[in-house]
C-alpha cells in the first residue's frame, strides 16, 4: 500500500498530530486527530514543488495502516483523502471509514 518510489517514508509527529514526509526539500504533511475510536483526517498538504508524485496518498495510506492497526475508523475530513480513498476501492475495502462524516471545506 506504501509507494515504494517516494525516496522517504511519513514520520509521525506526535506532538502535533500529524505525518510528515519531507521529499526533495519539501515538507507536506497529513494532519489527523484520535477521538475515542476513530483517527480524524483533517488535511492533507503537499507542495506544489512535489505535487504529482503520489506524495499525498503516501501519506493517506500511512494513515490508513495506523487506524487499521489500532482497530480505529478513518474519518476522511479532509476532500483529498475522501477521494484518495475513493479511488483506491481495494484500501477502502479493507479499512473501516466513516463516509458519513462532513468534509471540511
Amino acid at each position: 500500500m506504501i509507494d515504494e518510489t517516494i525516496a522517504r517514508q511519513p514520520v509521525l509527529d506526535a506532538r502535533t498530530g500529524r505525518y510528515v514526509l519531507v521529499e526533495d526539500g519539501a515538507t507536506a504533511v497529513l494532519n489527523f486527530v484520535v477521538n475515542e475510536e476513530r483517527l480524524v483526517i483533517e488535511h492533507v498538504v503537499v507542495p506544489d514543488e512535489v505535487s504529482s508524485r503520489g506524495i499525498g496518498g503516501v501519506l493517506v495510506a500511512t494513515a490508513v495502516v495506523r487506524a487499521n492497526d489500532e482497530g480505529l475508523t478513518v474519518v476522511p475530513r479532509c476532500p483529498f483523502a475522501r477521494h484518495w480513498l475513493a479511488s483506491h476501492p481495494e484500501v477502502a475495502a479493507a479499512t473501516r471509514i466513516d463516509w458519513e462524516s462532513r468534509p471540511s471545506s
